[in-house]
């Protein structure tokens, strides 16, 4: 959820906590991590503590959207868990490992670039996520594309994709040029 998952992780899992993930990634997109850190909790509870079978069965988002107002998020989580139900949820572990990131776009609310995201969450790879703020990142570096970048980054570091993203995401996210004297970004990176 907040963190990059090892292979390891992704071999024991179960579908409550594919369900977890799937959430945090559907309620991620376009939502600043605070604000969904303190809301994650009562959404937890809202979906049936992402018992999938519990997921299932519920009828209505109510709850859910007392607490993130966001229909289309609510009902793709529903739909989202009846369709791991459906296609059986160790059907689609092997689909993971058979496709990869590729295989979760068939989810609601899951795309291209947050299907790195809950990749990396669930331990299936160490990806990273081409969002708004690696796209700022690579047009303020010399790097010629995301891919680029990241791997730049995580050879000169020594840490996988994932976790180079993940602290590129989170001093972004943070605003954490701020506590440099930087009043932007673009500011801050010039400054280097």
């Amino acid at each position: 959820m907040r963190q990059t998952s090892s292979p390891d992780y992704f071999l024991r899992l179960t579908p409550d906590e594919f369900m977890r993930e799937y959430v945090w990634t559907v309620y991620a997109a376009g939502f600043k991590n605070a604000v969904l850190e303190r809301k994650f909790p009562a959404l937890e509870k809202a979906f049936e503590d992402f018992n999938l079978d519990r997921v299932c069965r519920m009828t209505s988002t109510a709850t859910a959207l007392s607490i993130i107002n966001r229909t289309k998020k609510a009902e793709a989580v529903l739909e989202g868990a009846r369709l791991i139900s459906k296609i059986g949820f160790p059907n689609l572990k092997e689909q993971l490992v058979k496709l990869g990131a590729d295989a979760l776009v068939q989810l609601p609310y899951i795309g291209p670039v947050n299907k790195s995201q809950l990749a990396r969450n669930i331990g299936l790879a160490s990806l990273h996520k081409n969002d708004v703020w690696v796209k700022r990142l690579v047009r303020l570096s010399s790097s010629k594309d995301d891919k680029q970048m990241i791997n730049d980054l995580s050879q000169r570091f020594g840490e996988k994709p994932g976790i180079v993203d993940l602290i590129l995401w989170r001093f972004c996210a943070d605003n954490a040029w701020k506590f440099h004297g930087h009043s932007n970004l673009d500011d801050f990176y010039g400054s280097l």
